[in-house]
C-alpha cells in the first residue's frame, strides 16, 4: 500500500478543490480511531479521518457509518470547537504525510479564531490533532505523553511541532542539479533506495516502479550507470515531480492476473492489470472498504471455519475407514468358490485331510487350485466354513456401500460449506451458513429463546452479460437452493462446476449466446473451489433437469442431460460484466 506523500498530495489537491469554503456541519466518531466530518458546500460531503495503525488515512467517503448514540469525549470536544467552522485552506507541510485543514470559527466569546485540524498519516503513530492560532494543542485523538515519546509530546496545552525531519529533499522545491548531486552522494544506496531515501514523500513501491519503467535493475548503483542513463534516471524522477506539481495523477488499483487487488498508485507506470478511478477518494473508498470487509469477515468466519474444518477432517477419516473395510471384501468370491469346489468334491474327501487339489472350473483357464482344509473338521464343515467367510464379507460389503455413499455425500456437502465460508463477501452470507449448521445438527443453538430474525438478507449476485442477459450466482447453499429450486424457470440454463464445490449459476434464458454461456461458465468456475485452476469443467443443462433428492442436504442436487464446457477462471472478465 503506497499511502505516501504523493498520494497525500493527491488527497490534498482534491480536498482543496472540493471542500474549501465549506462549513463543518456535523461530527461523529463511529469507532475509537475514526472521525467523520460532514461538510456542507454546494453538496453534502463526508470526510473520513482514521488513525487506525493498519489503515490510517483521510479522504472523502460515500460509505455509511453508524453514529453512536453516546458521543466519546474527543468527539464532543471537536463539536465544541469545530461545529459550523468554515474551511479556509488545506496544506501539506514539507510534502510529508500530513494534511492540515485550516478553519475559521467563533469561540465562546463570539470572537473569530483560526484553528488547524492536523491529520498525521504515519502508521501506528498516526494521529488527529487540533491546534489553535498560538500553535497550542487543544487536544488529540491519541495523547502521547513523555513516557511514550521523549521526542515529541502530544498533549493539551503543549506547543505542536512536526515529526522529526528525515533530512530528505522536498521534491516540490528540488531541481535537476540538487537532485543529481544528492543521489550521486548516496553511493551505498541502490537505484530504488536512492529515490525514496532522497526524496520526501516517495515510497519504495513508487521508486521500484520508476526503476522498472526505465528497465533499470532496482538493485543497481547510480554510480555504475553511464552518463545517458544517469540523466534519463534523474529526468524521469523530475517528470513525476512535475506531474505532482500540476496535480496530474492517475488513480489506479493494481491487480494480479486473477483480478485480485494488490495495491493502489497515483500513476499508471507499466501496470498490466489495474482498475482506474475518477478520484483518489473514490479509489481509497473502494480499496479500504474491501480491506475492511475482508478483516470483518475474517473475524466472523474464523470460528465457523474451524468447526467445519474439524468436521471435514473427521468425516474424511471415517470415509477412509469404510473404504478400508470395503477393500477387505474384494476377494470374498474366492471363499464362495472354495466352498463350492469342496462341496463338488465331497465324495473324494474325508476328515483329517489338510488340503484339496482340484480343477477350478470357475477359472477361465481351468487351472488347478489348492484349497487348505482344517484337519479337525469334516469335508462338509470345511465347505460351510468358507461359505461363512463369504457371507460375512458379503454382509460387510452390503453395509459399507451405502455408508460410503452417504459419507462421501456428507464430505462433499461439508467441503461446499468450507468453500462458502472462504468465498463469503458479506456477514449476512456467513450468518446463513451458521444457521444452516444449526439446522443440520452440526452445531448447537446456544441462543436462548426464539431466534431473532435478521433484517439483512443475503442475496445471490446478479450480473448482466455482454449481450444484456441476466446471470445469477448463489454464494452459499441457502442461496443455491433458493436460486435453483424457486427462482429459476424450467428452461433457464443452470451451471455448476463438475464434481467440485461451488456456486449454482442461472442464466435467465433458454437459448443464451455462446458469449453469455462462456461468461456464466467463467462465473461458475471462479465461484468454486477450482478458482485458481485452469480448464475447469463446468456442466450446464436446462433447470428442469436439475432435481433435489428427498432428504438431500442444502445445496445438493442431481442433474441429467448436461453438456460440459471448460474454462479458465478470470476475474478481469468478471469485472467487465455489469454487476447489479
Amino acid at each position: 500500500m503506497a499511502l505516501d506523500g504523493i498520494v497525500v498530495s493527491a488527497i490534498t489537491a482534491e480536498l482543496k478543490n472540493k471542500i474549501i469554503g465549506g462549513r463543518i456541519d456535523k461530527i461523529y466518531q463511529p469507532f475509537e480511531n475514526e472521525i467523520i466530518f460532514n461538510i456542507r458546500t454546494d453538496e453534502n460531503l463526508k470526510l473520513l479521518v482514521t488513525t487506525d495503525g493498519n489503515y490510517p488515512r483521510l479522504h472523502l467517503t460515500d460509505e455509511k457509518r453508524k453514529n453512536p448514540e453516546v458521543a466519546p469525549s474527543f468527539c464532543m470536544l471537536l463539536r465544541k470547537h469545530l461545529s459550523g467552522a468554515k474551511i479556509i485552506n488545506i496544506t501539506q507541510p514539507n510534502f510529508e504525510r500530513i494534511v492540515e485543514i485550516h478553519v475559521e470559527t467563533k469561540n465562546e466569546l463570539g470572537d473569530l479564531v483560526k484553528l488547524r485540524i492536523i491529520t498525521e498519516i504515519m502508521g501506528k503513530h498516526s494521529n488527529l490533532i487540533i491546534v489553535n492560532e498560538e500553535n497550542k494543542i487543544l487536544d488529540s485523538l491519541k495523547r502521547i505523553s513523555f513516557t511514550k515519546s521523549s521526542v515529541r509530546e502530544i498533549l493539551p496545552g503543549k506547543i505542536y511541532s512536526y515529526p522529526p525531519s528525515q533530512n530528505k529533499l522536498n521534491p516540490i522545491e528540488t531541481d535537476y542539479k540538487s537532485l543529481y548531486g544528492y543521489i550521486y552522494d548516496q553511493v551505498e544506496l541502490n537505484l530504488s533506495e536512492s529515490i525514496y531515501k532522497s526524496l520526501t514523500g516517495f515510497s519504495p513501491i513508487i521508486s521500484n516502479n520508476i526503476c522498472d519503467s526505465l528497465n533499470l535493475k532496482r538493485d543497481s548503483l547510480f554510480k555504475v550507470l553511464d552518463i545517458d542513463k544517469k540523466e534519463k534516471f534523474i529526468n524521469e524522477i523530475l517528470g513525476y515531480i512535475t506531474r505532482i506539481k500540476e496535480n496530474d495523477f492517475n488513480y489506479i488499483i493494481t491487480k494480479d492476473e486473477k483480478g485480485n487487488y494488490l495495491d493502489f498508485l497515483p500513476f499508471k507506470f507499466n501496470n498490466q492489470y489495474f482498475t482506474e478511478f475518477n478520484s483518489i477518494s473514490e479509489l481509497m473508498d473502494k480499496y479500504y472498504s474491501e480491506k475492511d470487509i475482508q478483516n470483518k469477515l475474517k473475524q466472523v468466519s474464523s470460528d465457523t471455519f474451524n468447526i467445519i474444518k474439524h468436521l471435514v477432517a473427521r468425516t474424511r477419516k471415517k470415509l477412509n475407514i469404510y473404504k478400508k473395510d470395503l477393500d477387505q471384501t474384494k476377494n470374498m468370491d474366492n471363499y464362495k468358490i472354495k466352498g463350492e469346489l469342496i462341496t463338488a468334491n465331497i465324495h473324494a474327501l474325508q476328515k483329517g485331510m489338510d488340503k484339496l487339489v482340484t480343477l477350478n472350473y470357475y477359472d477361465e483357464l481351468a487351472k488347478d487350485i489348492t484349497i487348505n482344509l482344517d484337519v479337525n473338521l469334516s469335508p462338509s464343515e470345511n465347505a460351510q466354513k468358507y461359505f461363512a467367510k463369504y457371507n460375512k464379507m458379503k454382509r460387510a460389503k452390503e453395509k459399507m456401500l451405502p455408508l460410503i455413499a452417504e459419507t462421501s455425500s456428507e464430505l462433499l456437502y461439508l467441503e461446499s460449506l468450507l468453500y462458502s465460508i472462504e468465498s463469503a463477501s458479506t456477514v449476512e452470507e456467513l450468518n446463513d451458513i451458521k444457521e444452516e449448521l444449526i439446522l443440520e445438527g452440526y452445531v448447537k443453538n446456544r441462543s436462548k429463546g426464539k431466534k431473532k430474525k435478521s433484517n439483512s438478507i443475503s442475496k445471490p449476485e446478479h450480473y448482466i452479460s455482454s449481450d444484456g442477459t441476466d446471470i445469477y450466482v448463489g454464494k452459499n447453499n441457502k442461496q443455491n437452493d433458493e436460486l435453483t429450486l424457486k427462482f429459476a424457470g424450467s428452461y433457464d440454463i443452470w451451471l455448476h462446476t463438475k464434481d467440485i464445490p461451488g456456486s449454482h449459476v442461472i442464466i435467465r434464458s433458454d437459448n443464451p449466446s455462446d458469449e453469455t454461456l462462456l461468461e456464466a461458465a467463467n462465473l461458475a468456475a471462479y465461484n468454486s473451489k477450482a478458482k485458481e485452476s485452469s480448464k475447469v469443467p463446468v456442466d450446464y443443462t436446462h433447470r428442469k433437469y436439475v432435481k433435489k433428492p428427498n432428504g438431500a442436504k442444502p445445496g445438493m442436487v442431481i442433474y441429467t442431460d448436461n453438456k460440459t464446457i471448460y474454462v479458465t477462471p478470470n476475474k478481469n472478465d468478471i469485472d467487465n460484466l455489469t454487476k447489479k
